[in-house]
């Protein structure tokens, strides 16, 4: 399994995970339950895909555990989920290489718009992975 981590779990891994068919994620400080925002929500919907019935959860160590790779939003969440446990920092980077995804909560549709587009990107690196 692949994991999309964030802060929230309610704007950009959300969109990962509903634009990455088989992964999911989770937020370094999710409230566990809430929806996706409404623009992230619309965004999904835009580029085919299902935002219906997510809900949000926190990360913890059996999260990481299970799952194959990890990819963060951002550098400081990698660090936190490293830190979360150790022993699979090796299998936790971030989404992009040499950058962070910014947090498109409480801005307006263009800028979740961007934010896709930036993890749409990344995720077709992944795709192309061997």
């Amino acid at each position: 399994m692949i994991l999309f981590v964030c802060s929230g779990n309610t704007c950009r891994s959300p969109m990962a995970e509903r634009l990455f068919p088989g992964s999911t994620s989770a937020g370094t400080h999710a409230t566990p339950g809430t929806a996706m925002t409404p623009h992230a929500a619309q965004v999904v919907r835009e580029l085919g895909g299902d935002p219906e019935g997510f809900v949000s959860r926190r990360l913890d160590a059996a999260l990481l555990r299970e799952a194959e790779w990890v990819f963060t939003m951002t550098a400081a969440h990698r660090d936190w989920a490293r830190r979360l446990l150790p022993e699979a920092a090796g299998r936790i980077e971030t989404l992009l290489v040499d950058a962070d995804i910014a947090d498109p909560y409480g801005r307006g549709l263009d800028v979740y718009r961007d934010t896709a587009r930036q993890i749409e990107r990344a995720l077709h690196r992944l795709r192309s992975r061997p």
